[in-house]
């Protein structure tokens, strides 16, 4: 791939993970709070009783959503102008934090998660909350423009 196309992959794949106004920009917000609301309820989910069948769904569809986190971060990464600054941007921030208990799950052992810090990371879950800040830093959202009490209500 030549440098000239190199920038314009990055440069399309900046606009559309920034753009709300298009029919692409708008279908990947909605499918990325789509992701963060099932993400959320898979998270509230397993804070109830569950039979461990239902429990293996559920880290399924958790590891499956966040192959998605990941693949969107990594898009994110290489589209920003500005790489560096944009691993310093709270949303950034935000993602990683949301990412990494899943994966510490599935890389480390099972008896490496029975320690402390280990548990401590796995809190670090209710980040993915914080994922639709993303969609509430642009006023005209994609819904229209959002004023700030019904962002409040919301």
């Amino acid at each position: 791939m030549n440098l000239k196309a190199s920038k314009n992959l990055r440069e399309t794949i900046q606009f559309y993970l920034i753009d709300c106004k298009t029919i692409i920009g708008k279908s990947i917000d909605v499918f990325i709070i789509f992701l963060n609301l099932l993400v959320c309820i898979v998270f509230v989910a397993e804070t109830y009783p569950i039979s461990e069948q239902t429990r293996k769904i559920l880290d399924t569809i958790e590891l499956v959503v966040v192959l998605f986190f990941i693949i969107e971060y990594i898009f994110r990464l290489y589209g920003a102008r500005n790489r560096v600054k944009h691993l310093y941007n709270i949303y950034s921030i935000i993602d990683i934090l949301a990412i990494i208990p899943t994966i510490s799950v599935f890389i480390l052992p099972a008896s490496a998660m029975q320690i402390g810090f280990f548990k401590i990371i796995r809190v670090f879950r209710v980040f993915r909350i914080f994922r639709f800040l993303r969609f509430t830093a642009d006023p005209h959202f994609f819904f229209g423009n959002i004023t700030q009490s019904l962002l409040k209500v919301f």
